[in-house]
């Protein structure tokens, strides 16, 4: 059996003591951003192998695409609703520090404050915020049924492909009217798309630069230990698929 390829970490190892040493905000900041942090990881490196997918269904079938298009954007609407909470949770963060009078804590927002503001006002995080509340957190049927009266007669027909195994089905007129339907363009979809992964990455950042700032700040005695590790590549990104452009959109699904 071939080895798996090797991989180097920087590896920090912390004690409960030290953590619950902490100002309790930034104690529960650096679990709940790193738990927040690993959901959007993992989803957005099954989102980038699903772009392979969307390539390999490109001049099949046109229900082959549409198959591969309604994975993605299952995957893209779980990202979405996770960014949306990140920031989300970043705001509250700062408010904490705000109440706790933690000048300390503040300095990191004085640098990265406007950025995260800049995320929370783009009209895009509206449409993702009510994308969360509405569909993917919940499925909110008045908005379902608003979408089907909005819908033009000679709108594209939507279908249902029914396979021997269960598993196998494909229910395309969900994914056609609850999601891709509410959308005005398909130029609104891509703006959504390209919103997702950019945030996404945006948040990875802010999230590594916080992380790198607790221990700055926190434990400056504190030292890395180089690893060396083989894990599946199935649990890692690959760096040239995440180079790659979103390259998600496909216009023939939008209506």
């Amino acid at each position: 059996m071939t080895a798996h390829p090797e991989h180097q970490f920087v590896e920090f190892m912390f004690e409960p003591d030290e953590l619950k040493a902490l100002p309790k905000q930034h104690a529960a900041y650096i679990v709940a951003s790193s738990f927040a942090i690993n959901e959007i990881m993992v989803f957005l490196r099954l989102t980038l192998l699903t772009l392979n997918s969307l390539g390999v269904a490109k001049g099949e079938d046109e229900r082959v695409a549409g198959f591969a298009f309604m994975q993605d954007h299952i995957l893209l609407r779980t990202l979405s609703a996770r960014a949306v909470e990140y920031l989300k949770l970043a705001k509250d963060h700062r408010t904490a520090c705000k109440r706790a009078g933690d000048a300390q804590g503040l300095t990191f927002f004085d640098v990265h404050g406007p950025k995260i503001d800049a995320m929370w006002d783009d009209p895009i995080t509206t449409l993702a915020l009510e994308i969360r509340n509405k569909l993917t957190g919940h499925v909110v049927l008045e908005r379902i049924r608003d979408t089907i009266a909005k819908m033009p007669d000679e709108s594209r027909r939507v279908g249902i492909y029914l396979h021997e195994k269960d598993g196998n089905s494909v229910y395309l007129l969900g994914e056609d009217i609850a999601h891709i339907a509410a959308f005005d363009t398909s130029e609104q979809i891509e703006d959504w798309s390209d919103w997702v992964l950019s945030t996404c990455r945006a948040i990875q950042s802010l999230h590594s630069a916080y992380m790198i700032w607790v221990i700055e700040q926190f434990f400056p005695a504190k030292m890395g230990q180089e690893i060396r590790l083989r894990p599946d590549p199935r649990l890692l990104g690959n760096s040239r698929m995440a180079s790659r452009s979103s390259g998600i959109s496909h216009t023939s699904r939008s209506h």
